[in-house]
């Protein structure tokens, strides 16, 4: 029986549509509008003539299916993994190909049950294991993320991911000695890797060890200037210690980094009104406010400030705006879950 693969599907038809939307937009540029119609038009193309080759054997779905993915269109992709699997389901290989597909659409779940079907299929059971691991992370499900990255080291004692990741699943569960094991074990195979010196510095923090954080999160940037996460954990370690000073000027780093990230501009507005710096910390919040007004701890911060001032009904309409969006911050976290 012969199986010729999927359609276009959507995938083309909802890119040939967006590419309208862009051009007839008033919003954008002539110019930008037209390039990116460009863009859109050319990926539609793209996704027309990968379609129109014939799949026929599992091998066929997943050769197209990594064409789908190398254009990023996840959706065709998917589509041809599953169908590759419908033809041969003991092929390990697509099983960990389409976990791969969901953990780029972020859809963990759906990777780990396919991680699982390649595990038990013994495809590639390192990586497969850490991958699994990560997932379980992103799930916040620790325990079992550490216990997968057991495994990848029962098979790899010298695999750096794994102690890293481990390392940190055991900061979550609040073994931190473990971590501190895990993550220096995980220096010592490989010596460039910024987030084990993190982690370990945020078991170190943990433990009220803050010379020895500050310590591993400033090597950790020397390692990666670029990384926002080791400035906010050395500044909040730094308030920890009560240096301030140290804390204001990591805040101003990352308010350099991302202008527009209001929980920098918070962090440092709280510093400063701590230290009778009512004037700046209102500046900061203004700024905050300014760059991203959709976020309503900058507008609950600013609300004492302006009372401080006899702004009553600025503060009000702060507090107001403020309790509104944390409302809705909340309604659509919960929506989300």
């Amino acid at each position: 029986m012969m199986i010729v693969g999927c359609s276009p599907k959507s995938a083309k038809e909802r890119l040939l549509e967006a590419s309208k939307e862009v051009e007839s937009s008033s919003l954008t540029d002539d110019a930008d509008a037209k390039k990116e119609a460009k863009i859109l038009k050319e990926m539609a193309q793209k996704i027309e003539k990968i379609s129109k080759k014939k799949a026929v054997t599992a091998e066929d779905f997943r050769k197209r299916s990594k064409e789908f993915s190398d254009i990023g269109d996840s959706e065709n992709a998917i589509s041809d993994l599953e169908s590759a699997i419908r033809l041969n389901p003991k092929v390990g290989a697509a099983y960990f190909d389409l976990s791969m597909l969901y953990i780029e659409e972020e859809n963990f779940k759906e990777a780990i049950k396919y991680l699982a079907k390649a595990i038990s299929l013994k495809h590639n059971l390192p990586e497969a294991y850490l991958e699994r691991a990560l997932a379980y992370g992103k799930l916040d499900d620790f325990q079992k993320q550490a216990e997968d990255c057991t495994r990848v080291i029962e098979i790899d004692p010298k695999s750096a991911s794994a102690y890293q990741n481990r390392g940190w699943a055991y900061v979550e569960l609040e073994e931190n000695d473990k971590a501190i094991a895990d993550s220096t074990k995980a220096i010592e195979l490989e010596p460039n890797s910024p987030w084990a010196f993190n982690n370990r510095g945020y078991a170190y923090k943990n433990k009220r060890e803050y010379k020895a954080a500050i310590s591993d999160f400033t090597s950790a940037i020397a390692l990666d200037e670029e990384e926002e996460t080791f400035y906010s954990n050395r500044a909040e370690t730094y308030v920890e210690m009560q240096d301030d000073l140290s804390a204001l000027k990591d805040y101003d780093i990352l308010i350099g980094k991302s202008p527009k990230d209001h929980s920098y501009r918070c962090a440092k507005a709280v510093l400063l009104i701590k230290h009778r710096k009512s004037d700046l910390a209102l500046a900061e919040l203004n700024q905050a406010i300014e760059k991203n007004p959709g976020e309503g701890a900058a507008y609950l911060a600013r609300a004492p400030l302006r009372l401080q001032k006899g702004d009553f009904k600025g503060s009000t309409d702060d507090m107001l705006m403020g309790l509104s969006l944390r409302g809705f911050e909340e309604t659509s976290a919960l929506a989300n879950r």
